[in-house]
């Protein structure tokens, strides 16, 4: 700075001479003559010491309004509410709105669904870092997605506004509400049915109920609505599971005189009919709360028996006998100081096994045992959050998923040096302290014999806890161990071509699938054409794709489809072979959002209340002046330092210019110009 100031006034003093004691011609006196040089001086000092430019600090103080979320409804139970005076009504309020608030409209909701989770978590995300928000929900309160919104408007912790629209009146109506069953049932064994039956504003009357498999009436009903104590009442059936496979059963029930919809009055389900259960040992050092976590996981599921034992006080025939009796070995705190599990590996190479590391294990003969991860440690144990790995493709987990497992407890890992080999992937990272790594978290190799996986952390009960607290159930991480253990328990193909395709979705999701193909020595190929046509059974169309090479695998994103029942081809050529693979997909209604359902007030109403926040029906003028009135709403001013440039002031600039321009006219009255 000294510097730039030092030879600024040297240049100025220089120029301002030359210019001023060297012209004989001005008839000046001299102090004008000194007058017009200082203007000079000021002038030239003033531009040069600008063109270093200089920084300097400054305090700047702005008005932050606080956030205001506009979430609208745009679902199909609201398209008689949405009128278009209430969207001009919406309008005029988010432009009052914007007086004391950055507003920010979220539309949410299709024809389909309405999903109040995934609005809740998108309102999270863009409010993090910003202490001053609230929400304005404008809905008709009617959800057919996601967990609960009591439940998952827990987490955004905001001042919630509600305006409830639509209508309340109930129309005479009957229909088919919640279906209780297992999605597995085993061949040979009879699976219940149980089907719950409504209606409303109807005193009597009598309707049929019938349940088909392709179009075969298996089990019929009459119902007399004049008998009923209470509006519902639940139908059980029992079906015999002659066969193994996937059938799709629909139940219809007989409409009544007058019933304004009768969408509500057919459903369908999917049952899988299995050969026999997959069986799975939980084997741990001690006892764990991971282990029970697992069990109660895999049980839910219906397709596995499970099996929780502890080393300690285990008979000592059982390491010699039993262990080959299941189909997947998962071993918790093992192997240990205390059992190298010497006595178990011939059993553990021919069984698919996996590892979770926890305070008893020990990672040097952890390292030993051929799982292609090898921990050296170095003292002390992490907390490391869940971040799935870009790379991972022997299965897909969707998005919200993988946000899901960002956001559940850490798991406790030790703090070592991990190395890893080719033929193995990373389904998970840590991430520590909020800051990535490439050290495992879940780690899969199916390159081997036999399929292995490493968690190399322990704590995995409180991400079943989390999803609990979070969706209102446990299917997130309950999904995630299914996964694994079927890509773990599944035998080794012996097909050429592979196809992962889902037995079942929903008309809404789209249809992934995923390839890997093999050459005469069974060896990956990552670069052919494999066709893949889908055949709609009912209707006869075919649907034509073509897989993308994903690597040394294939994937193929066949969009939505209509539902119903599918069967696959997928061909592929190889020299003068030609590889083929078949199967069956299964496409199943939505539980879509019937146009005439009755607005569910009461819950906008509890949803309200329950956040700090107010109600309002079919009022779109009282809730600007609620949101202005709020103490903990009001803009803040916000202080803060800056450095800045002379160049950004626009008084250095005016003074250059008035500078200028008296010099100028000085000399041009005096004639010198």
């Amino acid at each position: 700075m000294l510097l730039a100031i030092f030879i600024s006034c040297a240049v100025a003093a220089l120029y301002a001479a030359l210019l001023y004691t060297r012209n004989r011609k001005d008839e000046l006196g001299k102090p004008w003559r000194y007058t017009l040089a200082a203007l000079r001086f000021a002038f030239v000092f003033l531009l040069c010491f600008v063109l270093f430019s200089p920084l300097y600090k400054i305090h700047r103080q702005e008005i932050r309004k606080p956030l205001c979320f506009v979430a609208v409804d745009e679902s199909a139970s609201m398209q008689n509410a949405l009128t278009p005076a209430a969207l001009s009504s919406i309008h005029t309020l988010c432009t009052r709105l914007e007086d004391n608030f950055e507003v920010r409209r979220i539309d949410f909701g299709d024809a389909e669904s309405t999903h109040y989770e995934n609005l809740f978590n998108t309102i999270k995300k863009q409010a993090q870092g910003n202490p001053d928000a609230c929400v304005l929900l404008i809905s008709d309160g009617n959800v057919n997605m996601g967990a609960d919104p009591l439940h998952a408007y827990r987490s955004c912790a905001l001042p919630l506004f509600c305006i409830g629209l639509g209508d309340t009146t109930l129309h005479a109506d009957t229909y088919i509400g919640d279906i209780q069953y297992n999605p597995y049932a085993f061949k040979g064994n009879v699976f219940p049915v149980r089907i719950q039956v409504g209606k409303r504003l109807l005193a009597q009357g009598k309707a049929r109920l019938q349940l088909s498999l392709q179009g075969e009436v298996m089990e019929e009903s009459e119902i007399d609505f004049g008998t009923w104590r209470s509006d519902e009442t639940e139908i059980e059936y029992e079906i015999p599971a002659t066969e193994a496979g996937v059938f799709r059963y629909q139940i219809a029930l007989s409409a009544q005189e007058g019933e304004r919809d009768l969408r509500n009055n057919t459903a369908t389900f999917r049952i899988k009919v299995l050969e026999s259960k997959r069986k799975i040992l939980i084997l741990g050092q001690t006892a764990h709360p991971d282990m029970g976590a697992l069990a109660r996981s895999l049980a839910s599921s219906g397709k596995y028996e499970t099996d929780v034992r502890t080393l300690q006080g285990a008979p000592s025939d059982f390491k010699a006998k039993q262990l080959r009796d299941y189909d997947l070995i998962l071993l918790h705190g093992l192997p240990s100081p205390r059992e190298d599990l010497h006595n178990f590996d011939e059993v553990l190479r021919e069984k698919p096994v996996w590892y979770i590391v926890s305070a008893s294990t020990d990672l040097a003969k952890l390292s030993r045992r051929e799982t292609g991860l090898n921990l050296t440690p170095r003292g002390g144990w992490n907390e490391a959050q869940a971040s799935l790995s870009p790379d991972f493709s022997l299965f897909e987990i969707p998005k919200e998923e993988a946000e899901a497992y960002r956001r559940f407890p850490p798991l406790y890992t030790p703090f070592a040096r991990y190395e890893t080999s080719s033929g193995g992937e990373c389904v998970f990272y840590q991430d520590i302290l909020q800051t990535p790594t490439r050290d495992p978290l879940f780690w899969l190799n199916v390159s081997t014999p036999y399929p292995v996986a490493v968690v190399t952390g322990h704590g995995l009960w409180r991400w079943r806890i989390a999803d609990y607290q979070t969706h209102g159930n446990t299917r997130i991480f309950d999904r995630l161990t299914d996964r694994f253990v079927q890509l773990l328990s599944t035998e080794k193909p012996q097909e050429n071509l592979v196809i992962q395709c889902p037995e079942t979705l929903s008309a809404s999701e789209n249809l992934l699938v995923r390839a890997t193909l093999y050459n005469a020595s069974f060896e990956k190929v990552g670069q052919s054409d494999i066709r893949f046509v889908l055949r709609h059974e009912e209707s006869g169309k075919n649907y034509d794709f073509l897989f993308a090479p994903d690597g040394d695998a294939y994937r193929l994103d066949a969009g939505t489809l209509p539902e119903g029942d599918y069967t696959y081809t997928a061909s592929a050529q190889l020299g003068e072979n030609t590889y083929r693979n078949t199967g069956r997909v299964t496409v199943e209604a939505g539980r879509l959002e019937n146009p005439q359902m009755p607005a569910n007030i009461a819950l906008l109403r509890n949803l309200a209340l329950s956040y700090q926040g107010e109600f309002f029906y079919h009022d779109f003028t009282s809730p600007a002046k609620a949101l202005s009135q709020r103490k903990d709403l009001k803009p803040r001013i916000h202080e803060r330092e800056a450095y800045v440039s002379p160049l950004e002031t626009k008084w250095v600039l005016v003074l250059l210019l008035c500078l200028l321009c008296v010099e100028f006219l000085g000399r041009k009255v005096f004639g010198n110009l």
